[in-house]
C-alpha cells in the first residue's frame, strides 16, 4: 500500500473547482449507477473564495452492504484505495493523475456523512469563519508542508468550527445552510446526487447534464427552502448521533498501530 503522507500546498481558490467537483461527482455517480449511494462534493474546493489544496475531495455515502462494491469501481476510476487511514467507518482513495481528487465513501446518512456537509455549509454561510480558517490553513501549510503534520497543525480549528457547525444545526440556526445572495445559482454544489434513482436540483446537472430548474420560489441551493434543507440536515445528524452512540456505547477506539492516520474529521 502506498504511503498515506505526502507532499501538499495551499493555493488560492480557483473558480474551476466548483465545476471540477460537479464532474466528478457526475463521473463516480455514473460508475456507481444501480447502487444505493449518495455523492457529494466536499472539502475547501467546494467552498467558493477559499484557500485549498489543489485536490478535489467528494464524498460517497454508501450501505454497508455495497461499500466493497463501490470502492472497486471508483478504483477503475484510476484511484487507489488505502482502506480507513486512521478514520473509522471511512474508505479513503486517492487520485493524482489527470484531476487529483480524493474519494471518502462513508456510511450513507451516518455521522461523517452528516459532518462534512455541516462543515462545508457552515463554511459558505459564515465569511468571518471561513476567512480565519483560511488564515490557519496557510500558517500550517507554510510551517508543513506534508499531509500528516498539515492536519495535526490545524486540527483544533477544525474541531473548532465542527463543534459550532453542529451547534448551529441543532440550534435551527436558518443561516447555518442558507446559500450566499451574492452567488449566481449553481455556483455552490447544492445536494448529493443519488445514483439508485437520479433527480434533479436546482442549479446542479442533472444525469443527462441539462441543468435543472428550480422548484421553489426561494430556493436554497438543492431546490429545497433554507429551513427544510436545515431541518433535513438536523434530523440526518440526530440520527447520526444516536446510532453512533449505539455503536460505540462502552467501547474504546484504540489508535492506529502506526500511527500514521489524517485526523478525524472533514478532510478539509
Amino acid at each position: 500500500m502506498a504511503d498515506l503522507d505526502e507532499p501538499i500546498h495551499v493555493v488560492a481558490p480557483d473558480p474551476a473547482w466548483g465545476d471540477q467537483g460537479r464532474m466528478l461527482v457526475q463521473d463516480i455517480s455514473a460508475a456507481l449507477r444501480g447502487l444505493s449511494v449518495d455523492v457529494a462534493h466536499i472539502g475547501s474546493t467546494a467552498v467558493p473564495g477559499l484557500e485549498a489544496k489543489p485536490v478535489i475531495d467528494v464524498q460517497i455515502g454508501c450501505p454497508a452492504g455495497e461499500i466493497e462494491v463501490a470502492v472497486a469501481r471508483i478504483e477503475r476510476l484510476g484511484f487507489e484505495c488505502l482502506g480507513e487511514a486512521g478514520v473509522p467507518g471511512r474508505q479513503y482513495l486517492r487520485r493524482r493523475s489527470g484531476l487529483p481528487a480524493n474519494a471518502h465513501v462513508v456510511e450513507r446518512k451516518g455521522r461523517l456523512w452528516v459532518d462534512n456537509l455541516l462543515f462545508r455549509d457552515y463554511l459558505i454561510t459564515h465569511p468571518d469563519v471561513m476567512s480565519r480558517y483560511a488564515a490557519a490553513k496557510r500558517e500550517a501549510a507554510r510551517r508543513a508542508p506534508t499531509l500528516l503534520a498539515y492536519s495535526d497543525l490545524k486540527a483544533q480549528i477544525v474541531a473548532e468550527i465542527m463543534r459550532a457547525a453542529r451547534g448551529a444545526a441543532a440550534s435551527g440556526e436558518a443561516g447555518a445552510v442558507r446559500r450566499r445572495d451574492a452567488r449566481r445559482p449553481g455556483e455552490m454544489l447544492g445536494a448529493p446526487e443519488r445514483c439508485s434513482a437520479p433527480r434533479t436540483t436546482a442549479g446542479t446537472p442533472s444525469h443527462s447534464g441539462r441543468p435543472a430548474t428550480s422548484p421553489s420560489a426561494t430556493p436554497g441551493v438543492d431546490g429545497h427552502t433554507d429551513e427544510h434543507r436545515h431541518e433535513g440536515l438536523a434530523r440526518l445528524m440526530a440520527h447520526a448521533q444516536q446510532a453512533h452512540r449505539r455503536r460505540h456505547r462502552g467501547a474504546v477506539l484504540a489508535p492506529p498501530a502506526t500511527g500514521r492516520s489524517v485526523p478525524a474529521g472533514p478532510p478539509f
